[in-house]
This record gives structure tokens, C-alpha cells and sequence, in this order.
């Protein structure tokens, strides 16, 4: 699912870009409130019968915190796009926290076993992430460091995203807890677009097909496959599953964009897949053999 996951908002990046004639506050708006809007039938016909008042007390207080943190983090994310023009390193900046995952769980005690293998798959994704996002190195100017600064902000809060989507995941009905949360950043997102953005159907119009990927496809179904994946997957390999995203984002803009992908960059998806797979190995422990010293009745045995 989190693979799937990563595939479909890889090619969101792309989306995104096509959608920067929209403000950022009315396309995250928009497009979080048609993803809420595609869930309500689903939530009904699914979770309607497993709804207690414990769980939904459970469930609203848990999306509203995801919703908050959703929030800050899409608009950074858009707006630095908007800033520094450039999707590539965009996407290595916000792959940062394949590296902040790890770093976070081990002090919130999250995974204590096994962080060799956390640190060294972490690395190699975050290497091969380079390579992909980074084909060559730009001149860096003001406005482009504004937009890094504020996507790498946007990278502590997808951090937090993630841990604290894998706080409830496991106690709540998750198609209730992605239409909660859908439903409250668009909103929120919304009411802040009514007094920053220009809002018209003309611009609405315009980015019609990336704000249509971007709820139904890349809200709809991609958030919500990542909280039912999140259930069974530790951290941090949900969160170097999902930095793969880059990777996609690469394919995509060379499908749609009419990019291409250079030898660096293939040598980086390679990475990439290597460190997916690392982080799910965990070297068996040794069975522990406890001998006991031999008995008298042991020598009368035939």
C-alpha cells in the first residue's frame, strides 16, 4: 500500500507544478475538500456498523491534530515550490524526513532494536534521494533559499505527520479518521484562501486537472492508503517506502513533462529500492541453548 502510495503522490509533484497558477491556500483547499467528499460514501458503507462513541471521541481528537499538522505542511510544501520553481530539489528537501523519522522514533523510543540496519537504510535512501531529485547543481539566488527554507519546514511537519499518524492508526476506523482529517485541513485551507488568494472560477478552471489528481487521486486515495498502511508498518520504513515518491515524481515528469532521466538519476532509484528492501531485514537472534549438567539416571539409560 505505501508503495502505492509513494507512485501516486510522486506523480502529485507533477500536479503540483501544473497547479502553480492557483493559489496555494484554494488549491490545498479544494482539493483536501473533494478528497473528504469521495470518502463520505465509502466511510458510510464500510465503518457506519464498527462507530462507537469511545472510537469516534478517539477518532476526532487524532485527525484534528493530523489536520493541523497537514495544514502547515502542504502549504509550505506549496508555497516553496512556488518560490524556487523547482520540483526536484522541492522533493529532496521534503524526503528529509526519511532521515527525521528515525532520528525522532529513536529519542521517543518508538524502535529501539535493530537501528543499524534503521540508520544505514536511512542513509542509502537518502543518498539515492539526491541523486533523483538533484540531477546537477543550480545557482542558488534569495528567493530560492526562501522557498528551501520554507519546504524544509514543511519537512519537520511531515515528520510529525507520519509519527503521529502511526499513534492512532491502529485504535481508530481509518476511513473516518482520513474524512475527518481531509475534511478539516480543506477547510481550514479554504477560509485562509478567502483573504490571501484571488479566487474566481477562471483560476479554478484553469487548474481543473491538477486540482482533480490532486483530491480525488492524491488526497482520496493516497492519504488514505497510507493510514491503513501505516497500521501494520513500523515508521520508519513507512517512511522510507514513501520517500520513494521522488523517484515517481521523476518517472512521472519524464512521462508528462517531457524530461528525461539521467544516469545519476537511475543509479539513485536503484538506491533508493536497495534501502527499501534493508530496512525490512532484521538479523535473526540466536536461540539461546542452556545446558544442564547430566544427571544420575542419565548413565542407567540403555
Amino acid at each position: 500500500m505505501l508503495l502505492f502510495v509513494a507512485v501516486v503522490w510522486g506523480f502529485a509533484f507533477v500536479a503540483q507544478v501544473q497547479a502553480s497558477s492557483i493559489g496555494s491556500f484554494l488549491y490545498n483547499g479544494i482539493r483536501y475538500m473533494l478528497g473528504a467528499l469521495v470518502l463520505i460514501p465509502v466511510v458510510i458503507l464500510v465503518e457506519r456498523k464498527k462507530i462507537t462513541w469511545s472510537v469516534l471521541a478517539y477518532t476526532l481528537r487524532g485527525s484534528f491534530l493530523c489536520s493541523l499538522i497537514m495544514f502547515f505542511a502542504v502549504n509550505l510544501q506549496q508555497y516553496g515550490i512556488l518560490y524556487n520553481q523547482n520540483a526536484g530539489k522541492a522533493g529532496f528537501i521534503t524526503g528529509l524526513y526519511i532521515v527525521f523519522v528515525p532520528i525522532a522514533s529513536i529519542f521517543i523510543k518508538k524502535e529501539g532494536k535493530n537501528t543499524a540496519f534503521t540508520w544505514i537504510s536511512a542513509i542509502i535512501a537518502l543518498v539515492g534521494l539526491f541523486l533523483v531529485s538533484i540531477p546537477s547543481i543550480h545557482a542558488f539566488s534569495v528567493q530560492g533559499l526562501i522557498g528551501d527554507g520554507l519546504v524544509l519546514i514543511g519537512a519537520f511537519f511531515w515528520t510529525a505527520h507520519i509519527l503521529l499518524t502511526d499513534r492512532y492508526a491502529k485504535e481508530i476506523c481509518p476511513l473516518l479518521f482520513a474524512f475527518l482529517q481531509f475534511a478539516c485541513c480543506g477547510f481550514l485551507c479554504l477560509i485562509v484562501a478567502l483573504f490571501v488568494d484571488e479566487i474566481s472560477w477562471s483560476v479554478i478552471r484553469e487548474a481543473g486537472l491538477p486540482i482533480l489528481y490532486g483530491g480525488l487521486v492524491s488526497v482520496g486515495l493516497g492519504y488514505t492508503l497510507q493510514i491503513l498502511g501505516q497500521r501494520d508498518a513500523k515508521p520508519t520504513l513507512a517512511a522510507i517506502t514513501l520517500s520513494c515518491e521522488a523517484v515517481f515524481a521523476a518517472i512521472g515528469g519524464a512521462l508528462i513533462l517531457h524530461e528525461t532521466m539521467t544516469v545519476r538519476q537511475l543509479i539513485g532509484t536503484v538506491l533508493m529500492l536497495t534501502a527499501i528492501f534493508l530496512a525490512q531485514y532484521r538479523p535473526r537472534e540466536k536461540e539461546k541453548t542452556v545446558s544442564f549438567p547430566p544427571s544420575d539416571n542419565d548413565h542407567k539409560k540403555v
